[in-house]
C-alpha cells in the first residue's frame, strides 16, 4: 500500500481503571452529553479511597481497591473557579463506591 491508501485508521484505548462504559449522551453534565467537547464515553469507576482531595473540588485522587491511582478532574479550566459552583460531599481518606456522589455542582 501506498502514501495514499485509504487503510482505516485503528486506536487502542486503555482505560486506567475498571469499570461500566456508558454512552457519552447518557452522561448527566449536557457538555459532555451534548459532545459540545467532542465524541468519547464515561466509565463508571470501582471503588477506592481518595488520597487526595482538592480543596477547591475540581479534582480528586483515588486509589483503587487493586491499588491503581487515578486522578478525577471535574471540568474544564474549573481550577480557576476557586471552588465557586462546586460542593464537596467527601473527605481525604473516605472510602469510596461506584455511583457515591464526592461533588455537586451548584
Amino acid at each position: 500500500m501506498g502514501l495514499f491508501s485509504k487503510k482505516p485508521k485503528e486506536l487502542e484505548i486503555i482505560a486506567p481503571v475498571d469499570g461500566e462504559v456508558i454512552a457519552l449522551d447518557k452522561v448527566v453534565d449536557e457538555v459532555f452529553s451534548q459532545k459540545m467537547l467532542g465524541d468519547g464515553l464515561a466509565i463508571k469507576p470501582i471503588a477506592g479511597k481518595l488520597i487526595t482531595v482538592f480543596p477547591t473540588g475540581h479534582a480528586y485522587g483515588i486509589k483503587s481497591n487493586n491499588g491503581v491511582e487515578m486522578l478525577l478532574h471535574i471540568g474544564m479550566d474549573t481550577v480557576s473557579l476557586n471552588g465557586k459552583g462546586l460542593d464537596i460531599q467527601v473527605k481525604q481518606d473516605d472510602n469510596v463506591k461506584q455511583g457515591e456522589i464526592i461533588d455537586v455542582i451548584k
